[in-house]
């Protein structure tokens, strides 16, 4: 399996100044949450009794891990609603009250039909629960589907109108994505509305290989099923005083080397970055401790050791 970490910056960033600047988030930023992740995932699974029974009594000590770190997540888990209550409230006017009224109905109506679409498609809140609480935030990439739109290029006036004018009748337009949080390096100053977000995590090289066709870089002589890196970052656009905006960028890497470069299509990154809402994060990096996990497992700690000490005696 190939470690990102093990990617120094002097032997993979092939003088990229743009993976420099990962490898810095990475060490300097976010090294010690990708420790906690790892360690609540572990207490989550139920997979610690290394880090509790002393070395020489692993084999004469059996461990009995109670699933109470698992249930601390899955308990409040199941209380977070993924399928939002919407409501739209009906705006103050001097005109019929009950034009607003159908407006606001029907607005909530479109809502409702979006997040139904989300929901059957994506699921993103409801598979994100545990991550939320488990690991203090949740990560969804929200794109358009640019395949389904029209190209204004290769038709008509007319049947672009006709295209337009059917666009989402039969298809969702949004692709929305659940991200592993450890893959996810965000511009530490403003996780709600980041000047940039890096996306890295491992695919298979078949997978690079169709995504990206023409690539020519060295990943491309790899067996199909080895591991490659694929790395995406995303740029918000700088606005103008007079209206205008310059774009964002849109950059995408497999194995340190640059295979696709546009601009970035959005008024915004296209990354949503949300916190639990429990425990402190400093400097947004920081990750909340899911109540009862650390607690549960410290308690245990002690219990085990004690009952090796009397044994021993």
């Amino acid at each position: 399996m190939v470690n990102l970490d093990d990617f120094s910056q002097n032997e993979s960033d092939n003088g990229d100044k743009l993976l420099e600047k990962l490898t810095r988030l990475k060490v300097d930023f976010f090294s010690e949450f990708h420790k906690q992740i790892d360690a609540n995932r572990s207490y989550y699974n139920l997979d610690f009794d290394d880090s509790v029974i002393p070395e020489g009594w692993r084999d004469r000590l059996p461990p009995v891990i109670p699933p109470t770190a698992r249930r601390a997540v899955d308990e409040a888990a199941d209380h977070i609603l993924y399928i939002p209550r919407i409501k739209v409230p009906t705006r103050p006017t001097t005109s019929k009250f009950i034009t607003e009224e159908q407006l606001a109905d029907t607005k909530r109506k479109f809502i409702n039909a979006w997040w139904s679409q989300v929901t059957q498609r994506y699921n993103p809140i409801g598979d994100g629960r545990k991550s939320l609480i488990r690991e203090g935030r949740i990560c969804i990439k929200q794109t358009l589907r640019w395949n389904i739109i029209p190209d204004r290029d290769k038709m008509t006036a007319r049947k672009y109108k006709s295209a337009l004018d059917k666009l989402g009748r039969y298809e969702f337009l949004w692709d929305l994505e659940l991200l592993d949080n450890k893959a996810v390096f965000e511009d530490p100053s403003n996780h709600r509305d980041p000047g940039y977000v890096f996306i890295e995590y491992e695919i298979v090289k078949e997978e690079a290989a169709r995504l990206f066709p023409e690539g020519r870089g060295r990943w491309t002589d790899l067996d199909d099923y080895e591991k490659v890196i694929y790395t995406e970052y995303w740029s918000r656009p700088e606005f103008n005083s007079d209206g205008t905006w310059e774009p964002g960028d849109y950059i995408q890497w497999i194995n340190k080397e640059r295979v696709n470069q546009e601009e970035n299509p959005y008024p915004y990154v296209p990354v949503v970055i949300e916190d639990a809402g429990f425990g402190d994060r400093l400097l947004r990096i920081e990750a909340a401790r899911p109540l009862g996990v650390e607690g549960e497992v410290d308690h245990h700690d002690g219990v085990l050791l004690d009952d090796a000490d009397e044994e021993d005696d």
